[in-house]
């Protein structure tokens, strides 16, 4: 069987939610002897040292004009046509896209007569699903959100053309077919996984010996682009903190930045490779989630695996994947962010969380086995 994956940027192990999944995805495809091939922009969406898989890739470049790059949507449309016209698509079996910049290559096989590929499409968040959220919790849209809303209409098409469709969570399950209305027979939940050999538990001091970070300072780990509704809430929310606690701020940047109003109360980490990830989890008291929208919340599952408990607003995803074991807040302020945050610094039931979540992290719904992701064969 010949398999072609098309995303945006180049898959790598911990190289993101969506990059990183892709990767468990070929690497358990090919270790079952099927034959898959990449195409893909030539770029990575976090620094990696190497790409295990680049052998397997087609690096298709994309020379955006200056409009394609101020503009974020004509990018995405100019990126999945060029994606599109990188391969002869009758070669393969399946053709498996990821979400919008599959969508000229879905028309394709579409238009093709005779038989074609089976197209499968993994949707790992909405476009419409965080426009509909911040509306139905009374909150302005961001910007990136109103550029990009064309894209919807671009997932909507592609599910519609899918022979199958992959949702890595019911709520993304949700988007999907009343979104955009596609049939439940069609979609399948998917859960993302991690590999729970690398996040395990650490001791928290020797963590934060290893880190460098004094023992007795209690501090919280963000992990996560540092933009939009998030970084408004964290920075908000750094107001109504206990005064001796510090936020630890991981994101996919190689140079960290310090926002000016944040003061001392932030620490920038920026970049940190995925190996050095479970050591920050270690170290950490909590795990502020602000988010209100995201299709899987990956590091809810990594944070909970190596003992940190998630503090987290009472909406999906973290409703859905850490229901039990992470400390949900349901009124969505940066005042009852920070307030949960420091009651759950004292509160005793905390270290039993923490427990929990590392065997519910463990659970078969959230594994890899040896060959790769569980469920390549699951669609």
């Amino acid at each position: 069987m010949r398999v072609c994956v098309v995303l945006n940027h180049m898959p790598g192990p911990g190289a993101g939610g969506l990059e990183g999944q892709v990767h468990d995805v070929c690497t358990g495809l090919l270790n079952r002897g099927v034959d898959v091939h990449v195409a893909c922009r030539p770029s990575l969406y976090m620094p990696a040292e190497k790409v295990p898989l680049l052998e397997h890739v087609h690096a298709v470049t994309v020379d955006l004009t200056p409009a394609e790059i101020d503009n974020p949507f004509l990018g995405m449309w100019r990126t999945s046509k060029d994606l599109a016209q990188a391969e002869n698509w009758g070669a393969y079996d399946v053709v498996h896209l990821q979400s919008h910049y599959g969508y000229h290559t879905a028309l394709r096989l579409a238009r093709m007569s005779g038989s074609r590929p089976a197209l499968v499409t993994t949707f790992h968040l909405t476009a419409i699903g965080g426009i509909v959220r911040l509306h139905e919790l009374g909150f302005p849209q961001e910007p990136d959100l109103l550029q990009t809303q064309p894209a919807a209409v671009m997932e909507a098409t592609l599910a519609w053309l899918s022979d199958r469709s992959i949702a890595v969570s019911q709520q993304v399950y949700d988007d999907l077919t009343c979104g955009y209305s596609v049939a439940p027979e069609e979609v399948s939940v998917v859960y993302n996984g991690i590999d729970t050999e690398l996040f395990a538990p650490i001791p928290r001091a020797e963590a934060r010996a290893q880190l460098g970070i004094h023992p007795g300072l209690r501090c919280v780990l963000y992990v996560g682009p540092f933009f939009g509704f998030r970084r408004t809430m964290l920075l908000d929310s750094l107001t109504y903190l206990d005064p001796d606690v510090r936020l630890l701020a991981i994101w996919p940047l190689t140079e960290p930045c310090q926002p000016e109003r944040a003061g001392d109360r932030l620490i920038p980490i920026g970049y940190v490779p995925r190996e050095r990830m479970p050591l920050y989890y270690a170290a950490a008291d909590l795990l502020a989630y602000p988010l209100v929208y995201t299709g899987f919340g990956l590091a809810l599952l990594e944070a909970s695996a190596c003992g940190c408990v998630p503090v987290a607003f009472n909406v999906p995803p973290a409703s859905e994947v850490v229901p039990q074991t992470a400390w949900l807040v349901n009124e969505i302020s940066p005042q009852a962010f920070a307030h949960a945050i420091n009651a759950a610094l004292r509160d005793p039931e905390t270290p039993r969380k923490a427990e929990a979540g590392v065997r519910a992290a463990r659970a078969h719904r959230f594994s890899l086995d040896p060959h790769g992701r569980r469920d390549v064969d699951s669609v």
